[in-house]
């Protein structure tokens, strides 16, 4: 049996513009203070550097961080920048046979919508990651609300919910053809 992939929905209603959240959202040097204090992520210079001229230049981009306290790397490929909207990243690692993650701003008529969507498949304990994963991220938005203005009734709103089971090779779906 495979493991099961995981949707994760996160949402922050932010009351400052798109562009604001996201400058605070794609600038490297403060990725590491989103995440919780015994679970911390570092990009090495070099790969922030890279990782900034990508969002700058709507460029893809492989980069390496680490999690620590573990050293686990963790690398990331950001596929998709539409600057000022979305980007979306993806990773292969010790903990996500595959993981996906797309951040979208969505303006709104008093500031904008900040969504993160990460579909993954764990590696090995499926329920574990898939709550610790959820607590990470939910972490996130409540840090972003500690810089950021929010409405406290829709900061860090979370959705966790197993992916729908792909058809099987053999059971191709009916196309209503004889």
């Amino acid at each position: 049996m495979s493991a099961p992939t995981y949707v994760l929905t996160v949402s922050t209603r932010v009351f400052a513009p798109p562009a604001r959240v996201w400058a605070q959202r794609t600038d490297p040097a403060l990725l590491r203070a989103e995440f919780p204090p015994a679970l911390f992520f570092a990009l090495p210079g070099a790969e922030a550097d890279r990782l900034r001229a990508a969002f700058d230049t709507a460029t893809p981009v492989r980069v390496t961080g680490r999690f620590t306290p573990f050293r686990l790397p963790w690398p990331i490929e950001l596929r998709a920048v539409t600057p000022g909207e979305s980007f979306l990243d993806t990773s292969e690692n010790a903990l996500y046979r595959a993981f996906s993650h797309l951040h979208r701003f969505e303006a709104a008529s008093d500031g904008c919508r900040t969504v993160d969507q990460v579909t993954f498949t764990p590696a090995f304990a499926p329920g574990l990651l898939a709550a610790a994963t959820a607590r990470v991220f939910v972490h996130r938005h409540r840090t972003l609300a500690r810089h950021l203005p929010v409405d406290p009734r829709a900061t860090a709103v979370a959705i966790l919910r197993r992916a729908a089971a792909p058809a099987p090779d053999d059971e191709a779906p009916a196309t209503g053809e004889p």
